[in-house]
């Protein structure tokens, strides 16, 4: 027999691999419930899915932790996203994606997207291969797309950076 895990504790994501149990015939299990809420089982061996935890993603404007600025018609306005990579990035996905969406007021600056990583959660280096992500937005949407999971191994965060300006339809 094996069980697929179809929703995650909070804050984690999905592990959608098959775990495979067998049932024993003859052999019984006795469930004890604790004080504390917690259960103990007996007569079995436990399996354990480890999940990664959700990654986190903010979006900030002009530098990190600020989230408005105030800005002129056609004035360039740098966008900092960073978002958490999961732990075990190298070897259980096969892509990872940050997606964003301008507002309509926003037109977005052709060549304007640059990448970097961060090893230690704090210190960034460019991050120039290994992704792709477009020259020009046509849509409000675009999508940096990463594939090269070996790399990404040991990088603890992404940040992408663009501009875009304010354009007339702004109120």
């Amino acid at each position: 027999y094996y069980f697929v895990e179809k929703v995650a504790p909070t804050g984690y994501i999905v592990k959608s691999d098959k775990f495979y149990f067998s049932v024993v015939s003859g052999k019984s299990t006795e469930v004890i419930k604790n004080n504390d809420g917690t259960y103990t089982y007996t007569g079995i061996t436990l399996l354990q899915a480890d999940n990664s935890s959700k990654p986190q993603i903010n979006k900030y404007v002009t530098t990190v932790g600020q989230k408005t600025d105030n800005v002129e018609f056609d004035q360039e306005i740098t966008w900092i996203v960073v978002a958490d990579v999961p732990s075990d990035m190298g070897t259980r996905y096969t892509e990872y994606k940050i997606s964003d969406t301008m507002d309509a007021e926003l037109d977005f600056v052709n060549d304007s997207i640059s990448v970097s990583i961060s090893r230690d959660g704090t210190n960034y280096t460019a991050y120039t291969t290994g992704f792709t992500a477009p020259q020009s937005v046509s849509d409000r949407a675009f999508d940096v797309v990463f594939t090269d999971r070996a790399a990404l191994a040991g990088v603890k965060k992404i940040k992408v950076e663009y501009k875009t300006t304010l354009n007339e339809t702004s109120t």
